[in-house]
């Protein structure tokens, strides 16, 4: 498995775009593919940091992560800068450490930037993120969903 970036590598565009699509706002009617790919556009251009990356088995995408100032979700938290998010690894090559290695390099990518700290959204996956290190800030209810803001700093 190789990660690579999203702008080294834009031909996995509509791809990435279509993984967060259904993952996470197919139930917009107002979302689309195509919607999500022009929003990351959008944001490639307009935020101070910004990093997509895509891992590759034999040439296949199979997962996705993002560096970014504001995760969708964290306006509440304008004083904390960058977030991980759309960390995303296709079904058949889930526990097999493509996420794992996906958070790392976009970890790492992040710190190359200068900071220090580092921050995440999550639901579902809160626990697997605090086996990896990352530390809880603050939990709250979001739409019916238990979801937590975690940190990391680069000594971790």
């Amino acid at each position: 498995m190789i990660i690579v970036s999203l702008k080294d590598r834009p031909e996995f565009g509509l791809i990435v775009a279509s993984w967060i699509y259904y993952q996470w706002w197919s139930r917009d009617p107002e979302q689309s593919p195509g919607t999500v790919a022009e929003a990351f556009a959008t944001i490639r251009r307009t935020n101070r940091v910004f990093g997509s990356f895509v891992a590759l088995e034999n040439s296949t995408p199979i997962g996705t992560a993002t560096v970014l100032d504001h995760d969708v979700g964290t306006e509440r938290r304008p004083d904390l800068t960058p977030w991980i998010a759309a960390v995303y690894v296709t079904p058949g090559m889930r526990r097999k450490g493509v996420g794992t290695s996906l958070v790392s390099h976009a970890r790492t990518y992040a710190h190359s930037e200068g900071y220090n700290t580092i921050y995440l959204c999550a639901s579902d996956r809160t626990p697997w993120y605090r086996h990896l290190g990352w530390q809880v800030i603050e939990q709250f209810d979001r739409n019916g969903v238990p979801t937590s803001f975690l940190k990391i700093d680069r000594a971790a």
